[in-house]
């Protein structure tokens, strides 16, 4: 997501707002400190709604989990659905809860394959972006070399960056569509407008 935070810098922004906020100086700072604290909340959250809207399943917990985070309410339809999963597993509908939040790993997956991916694949794809700004081609030789920094293989190295670079590609184009869509929908809907501000806690003028 060039041109607007990742996923992983919003989340630094946050925290920097935070940090601005406990250090301001006087009332006005604090308050545009949690104003801005507020428009990422609430973005970040309409992420989130839009992953879900897509298909992705387990965004519902994300969506939870932000808004108890953030404070904000959560909206009913997630609520419901939130409710629903918990109800099938109350009821013993389900065997589990990854099968009431429709959210089971694929059959064959190593969890330790994957705590593995998840720690190193940003490191190689920095890696290899870095190598690459010095000039050098991204090739066999450069996975290889790449991949033996960190313990493994350069035909992972190759996997690993290659994943990197497209989920980069998909949050950019999600961002993209998201701030058209916040932008549009302000101007044009006003019960939008309303949730927005609820969701971001933007300050009312009076």
């Amino acid at each position: 997501m060039y041109g607007f935070p990742t996923d992983e810098a919003m989340n630094c922004f946050i925290e920097l707002a935070k940090d601005s906020s406990t250090k301001a100086r006087n009332d006005e700072k604090e308050e545009n400190a949690l104003a801005w604290i507020g428009l990422l909340d609430g973005f970040f959250l309409e992420k989130l709604i839009a992953r879900y809207d897509q298909g992705e399943k387990e965004a519902l917990l994300h969506i939870i989990n932000h808004c108890i985070w953030a404070k904000i309410d959560v909206p009913e339809r997630f609520a419901d659905a939130f409710g629903e999963a918990v109800f099938k597993w109350q009821k013993a509908e389900v065997p589990s809860l990854d099968k009431a939040f429709d959210v089971e790993r694929p059959k064959g997956e190593h969890i330790n394959a994957r705590k593995k991916k998840l720690r190193l694949m940003r490191r190689v794809h920095l890696a290899v972006e870095t190598l690459h700004k010095e000039g050098r081609p991204i090739n066999k030789i450069l996975y290889q070399e790449v991949g033996e920094q960190f313990h493994i293989g350069g035909t992972l190295a190759e996997n690993y960056h290659k994943e990197s670079k497209n989920t980069d590609a998909a949050v950019d184009k999600l961002t993209d569509d998201v701030l058209k869509s916040r932008v549009f929908k302000l101007r044009e809907d006003d019960e939008y407008k309303n949730w927005v501000q609820a969701i971001s806690k933007i300050p009312q003028k009076k």
